[in-house]
């Protein structure tokens, strides 16, 4: 019996299938004060063969991002994300390769605004045999070699020439990785309308919609562990969350959770867009009663705080307003 871990390395980790040969040792030690006002640390990153005891540095003072379930599910590739190349890269034990330099649009917050360096939108996961890492854009999906040898694909082909991002949604909690073989359920988010629906990634190809883009917003998917059956809430601004069950692409609703609220004047939400005074475009939601009169006047709450237009859908139950 050895130990992995120490006082000088801290934070341990293990790839779901690595069998406790490989781990990932990380340190910040010695460098954590600098977090008051760089906002992060900068860490040194280890591979660690148990079978030959050795310690193997992967990356010293790393200014970037790495996270335990981004450790292939063998444990032979550690991956993390750098700030200075703004890329992902790999270590195998002997080389360090920067597998996304092929990915000609970035691959970090492009809406960053705070002075810090942009977060990566991250990585869906691992593909069978560590094949190929899956790593997001702002709409996309890129299926990448860990070797670097090949170059990357995008999957979803024309997420950002359509402004629609697609993300992952994991109906298997316990998955060691992704099988490019299964029906993979993706959610879809138009940007411009703010509409969504849920796709199937299969043998990284889009193939037919779960659930085509409409005028909802879906959530929490579900799906049953042995069969095609799946469960998700639909909802919008009028319509409080129901949950929907579909099966053979037929859909059934389960239940109505708030019939009561037609006893009441609701209220219509829609996009409303606007030029700032610099000119450039805004865009926001206008909430408006549910009997609106437009030859009467309103009085008007003007509500202006980051970047709340994406909810355009979001169900919002009355609530009374939280008091720090």
């Amino acid at each position: 019996m050895m130990p992995v871990g120490s006082n000088h390395l801290p934070a341990v980790y293990e790839g779901t299938l690595a069998d406790a040969r490989y781990y990932v040792a990380i340190t910040d030690t010695g460098r954590r004060i600098a977090s008051q006002w760089a906002g992060n640390t900068k860490k040194d990153v280890y591979k660690v063969d148990v079978a030959n005891n050795k310690y193997i540095p992967a990356i010293l003072n790393l200014d970037g991002d790495i996270r335990p379930s981004w450790i292939s599910p063998s444990g032979k590739y550690v991956l993390w994300y750098d700030n200075a190349t703004r890329h992902f890269h790999t270590f195998d034990g002997n080389t360090t390769t920067n597998i996304t330099a092929g990915i000609k649009v970035p691959l970090y917050d492009e809406e960053n605004d705070v002075p810090d360096a942009p977060s990566p939108y991250g990585v869906m996961g691992w593909q069978d045999g560590d094949a190929r890492v899956l790593i997001y854009d702002r709409y996309d999906i890129w299926a990448v070699d860990p070797t670097g040898r090949t170059s990357p694909v995008n999957l979803t082909v024309n997420g950002r020439k359509n402004k629609i991002t697609y993300r992952y949604i994991q109906t298997d909690e316990e998955e060691d990785f992704i099988k490019a073989a299964d029906k993979s359920v993706l959610s879809v988010f138009d940007n411009t309308s703010k509409q969504s629906g849920l796709a199937f990634l299969e043998n990284n190809k889009l193939t037919a919609a779960l659930q085509p883009v409409q005028p909802l917003y879906i959530s929490q998917v579900n799906k049953a562990r042995k069969a095609p059956v799946y469960t998700y809430t639909k909802e919008s601004y009028t319509l409080s969350p129901d949950l929907y069950f579909v099966q053979a692409g037929n859909e059934t609703r389960l239940s109505a959770i708030n019939q009561q609220q037609s006893n009441y004047n609701w209220g219509t939400a829609a996009l409303y867009q606007w030029s700032t005074f610099s000119g450039k475009p805004a865009i926001g939601i206008i909430y408006k009663p549910e009997d609106f009169d437009s030859t009467k006047k309103y009085p008007v709450i003007l509500y202006f705080y980051e970047k709340l237009s994406d909810n355009l859908y979001k169900y919002v139950p009355p609530a009374p307003t939280p008091v720090a």
